[in-house]
This record gives C-alpha cells, structure tokens and sequence, in this order.
C-alpha cells in the first residue's frame, strides 16, 4: 500500500469551444451550474463515478437529460467512443443531482481514466469540476513519474477546438470527497454568498452593505438577509462539526 505523504496531484484543464460538445454548451448556457465529481476511479477495463451537480432546476433538468444519455460518452475529449456505459441518478433535488456512472471496456475510448491508468498504472484516484466551457481533472498518484506521457498523450488525443493546459503538479494537498459543504447550499443561498465575497460584503471594513448588495442583485432586502444567515448558519455548523 503506497503512503499519501508521497502522493502527487496532477491538475490539468480542459477547456472547450462551443459546439464541440452538446454536454459543454448546456454548461456554457447555463454558467450557474457546477458538477463536481466525489467518486472516480478506473482499472484498465472499467471505470465508476459519481458527480454532484448544482444549479438552477430548469438548468440541471437539461444537463441530466445530456449526462444520462448512454449514447455519448462524457469524459471523451477525443473522438469516437467505442464502450458500454450505464447511467443513474442516485438521487434528484430541484437544485441537486447526485448521478452515478459506469463505464465498462475503457480501453475503446482514450478518455482522461483509461489513459491515465494505461501511462501512469493503478493505484490512482481522480476529481473532476466542471463549469462553462471548462472541465479540470485532478489526478492522485502514487508519484509523477508518468506525469510526462499522461500530458503528452492527453494533448495528442484532442479533437478539434478543445485545448489542455497543465495547471501543476504538486504534493498531495488535501483531497475535495466529502467536503463539498458549500456547494451543497441551496441555489439561492449559494448565489448570496458569492455575491457577498465578491462585492466585498465580509470585508473589514465592508465594501458593500446589505441594501447596496441587495439593489445589485435586484433582490428584496429581507429576502437577501435571509438568505445569507441561512447560508452562513449552515456553514458555520458545519465547521463546528469537524471542528476536533
């Protein structure tokens, strides 16, 4: 059994133009939505994942409808796929899917999992987000001594309008599985929230007040409150909770 004080992070990005991919343009339409992967992991003839996806309803009824459809394949950033997948959705909420798949006999298809496993050897786990026109890979093995050929071999597989750039490669940092607090929020929670950091709301001293938050939003006063203290209720809680 390797150690995790020697494991390697591998991040890489993918990003698409549109009309490469049907899956991407429904991420590209709707900016909102994350998927964030909390299980993948691949042999040379199988792979399993599960992905969390966040959003609007209207927005993730679309996106399933893609991501379910067993026709396509949707870690493929080549063409052409010649393997057997099956999808479920574990469970569906207004603003959250959880969905599970598998894909037997990678080996028809040079997707990120099976070249992965073909150049770098088991043992690795992987993390995916996806959101717009991007979809960032982070692979956990046992060293970088395969880092080299997985690169050259992803960048020599891409089709057209689809292009790879290696972000680093580093220690083992700290693994996402299970710390997806956060994004768990409901939509419109989540949305205060990031306004609130991003105008400057939880700034000392505050760079935007709650009524100047709420007019950029275009959002009730009382309505916004409440959705921070939700939101920040939960969080709060949370921490408390890991907290030794």
């Amino acid at each position: 059994m390797f150690q995790t004080n020697g494991m390697r992070e591998f991040v890489f990005t993918l990003s698409y133009e549109r009309g490469v991919d049907t899956l991407v343009d429904a991420f590209i339409n709707y900016p909102d939505v994350t998927a964030l992967s909390t299980t993948c992991v691949a042999t040379a003839d199988h792979m399993w994942r599960v992905d969390n996806l966040f959003g609007p309803e209207s927005a993730l009824d679309q996106i399933e409808a893609l991501f379910v459809d067993e026709s396509r394949c949707n870690e493929c950033h080549a063409v052409g796929c010649d393997t057997e997948r099956s999808y479920e959705v574990l469970d569906r909420a207004p603003t959250h899917r959880i969905l599970y798949t598998h894909r037997r006999e990678i080996h028809g298809c040079h997707s990120i999992p099976y070249l992965t496993v073909e150049h770098v050897g088991s043992g690795v786990l992987f993390e995916t987000e996806r959101t717009g026109c991007t979809y960032e890979w982070t692979v956990l093995m046992p060293d970088d001594a395969g880092v080299g050929r997985l690169y050259d071999a992803v960048s020599a597989e891409l089709r057209d309008g689809v292009t790879v750039d290696l972000e680093h490669v580093t220690e083992h940092q700290g693994w996402r599985a299970g710390a997806l607090t956060a994004t768990e929020l409901p939509h419109a929670q989540r949305e205060a929230i990031k306004a609130a950091v991003a105008h400057g709301y939880y700034e000392t001293p505050r760079e935007c007040t709650i009524t100047e938050l709420s007019e950029r939003l275009g959002v009730a006063r009382s309505t916004l409150q409440y959705r921070l203290q939700r939101a920040e209720s939960q969080l709060f809680a949370a921490f408390v909770d890991h907290v030794p």
